[in-house]
């Protein structure tokens, strides 16, 4: 339902232009790059409330579902544009292809999350259906709604018959990129559990730099639980 009165002058949608700019500094501080592609999960940036939250050369494209929560956003310079190929999406994911790196960011739905044999299925489901001929997926990067450090990199293993899967996030402890001299041992809001991930396939690519954090407190004002994981990665 709209929200009588918002627009695109609103404070609320300007927190979000602030939050994602935040984001953006913060990565290139940590990688030396400014990124590729940024994905934003439960945030559908096509609708008319959001026209213009975040402006300057950017390329903006959001996976359309029922229901917002399920959207993800794509933002990216607008020189990788034509790099950048949309593969799939669904409920809980979309998978993109980055300069050849089949990437799949997720939100993994909490009613699959905690059963591996159901998340090792979501997983298959994604790299058989992207493309329309099946792929490899060298990065599944978000929030897995899941506690256990290990548990992503486990159920990739077991779905994909492989022992090359790691996860970036190799500690159970983070420190914020944004937060001097803080360190968490979690990656949501309270800094006690492990949801997000930066899951890798290492005998395809290879880790350059990251993973960098980034606290939901980037820009003093929240308007996340838990912003999430970036990460540098390049082909073997």
């Amino acid at each position: 339902m709209p929200v009588s009165g918002l627009t695109r002058g609103s404070t609320s949608v300007g927190v979000f232009g602030m939050q994602i700019a935040s984001l953006w500094q913060n990565v290139y501080r940590v990688l030396g790059a400014m990124p590729s592609i940024m994905v934003c999960g439960e945030l559908d940036g096509a609708h008319s409330d959001f026209a213009s939250f975040v402006e300057g050369g950017l390329d903006i494209e959001s996976s359309p579902a029922t229901k917002a929560c399920q959207c993800f956003t794509r933002i990216s310079q607008t020189v990788f544009g034509s790099q950048i190929v949309r593969l799939g999406f669904g409920e809980g994911y979309v998978a993109y292809s980055v300069s050849g790196l089949n990437i799949v960011f997720v939100h993994v739905p909490n009613r699959i999350a905690t059963k591996q044999s159901d998340v090792e299925l979501f997983y298959q489901d994604i790299a058989s259906r992207a493309s329309s001929g099946g792929i490899t997926i060298h990065l599944v990067i978000g929030d897995t709604n899941q506690s256990s450090l290990g548990f992503t990199e486990g159920a990739l293993n077991n779905a994909f018959s492989t022992g090359a899967y790691k996860n970036a996030l190799g500690s159970a402890s983070v420190s914020p990129s944004d937060l001097y001299g803080v360190s968490q041992s979690g990656t949501n809001s309270t800094g006690t559990k492990m949801y997000d991930v930066a899951v890798y396939r290492s005998d395809a690519v290879k880790l350059v730099a990251g993973p960098a954090y980034i606290s939901q407190m980037s820009t003093g004002l929240t308007v996340t639980d838990h912003c999430g994981v970036a990460v540098q990665i390049e082909k073997l």
